[in-house]
Order: structure tokens, then sequence, then C-alpha cells
């Protein structure tokens, strides 16, 4: 990728739209990044989730309840992983009828 752009800078009339788009990201990157962006903000959450529920051990009936909602938390990441390893196999119809719906 380097090489090319070299290439292109050493033409005399580079042209400018090159490198614009070597730099853009694809449809799929952008998927990724938005699903890694909701993995991380939920593992953040379960992360504060543990240090409420620490403080609640003793009052052990709040305790198992926001111990089952950290559960479904923790199930929401590993859902949305899957999710996320099925959208790299596979490519996403519906953002595309999205687009033309526009």
């Amino acid at each position: 990728m380097v090489r090319k752009l070299v290439k292109k800078m050493r033409t005399k009339n580079p042209d400018i739209q090159y490198f614009y788009d070597s730099t853009t990201m694809s449809e799929n990157e952008k998927i990724h990044k938005m699903f890694d962006k909701i993995i991380i903000a939920l593992r953040i959450l379960i992360k504060n989730l543990a240090t409420i529920i620490d403080n609640a051990e003793d009052k052990w009936i709040l305790y198992e309840i926001f111990m089952q909602h950290k559960h479904i938390v923790h199930q929401q990441v590993d859902l949305l992983i899957r999710e996320k390893e099925n959208t790299e196999n596979t490519r996403i119809f519906w953002i595309d009828t999205i687009v033309y719906c526009l």
C-alpha cells in the first residue's frame, strides 16, 4: 500500500482522490468497530456492577437479584461476540436494504 502511494506521489499529477479512498474504512470495518464499542461498553458495565454488587453482599436477596442481572448482561456480551463472528463470514443484507430505502 505504501509503495503505491509513493508511486502516485512521484507522478506529475497525483490523483488526490486516491489518497482519500485508501484511508476510508469499508462498511464491514465500520460494523465491526461498532460491535467492539458495544462489547467494551457492556464489559465496563459488568465491572461497575461487580463493585456495586459487592456492597450488597450482606443483603442476600438484593445480591442474588443483582447477580442475575449481571449474568444477563454477560450473556449479552457473549451473544454480541457470536454475532460479530457471524458478520465476518456473511454479508449483512439488511444494511443494504436500509440504505436503498433512504
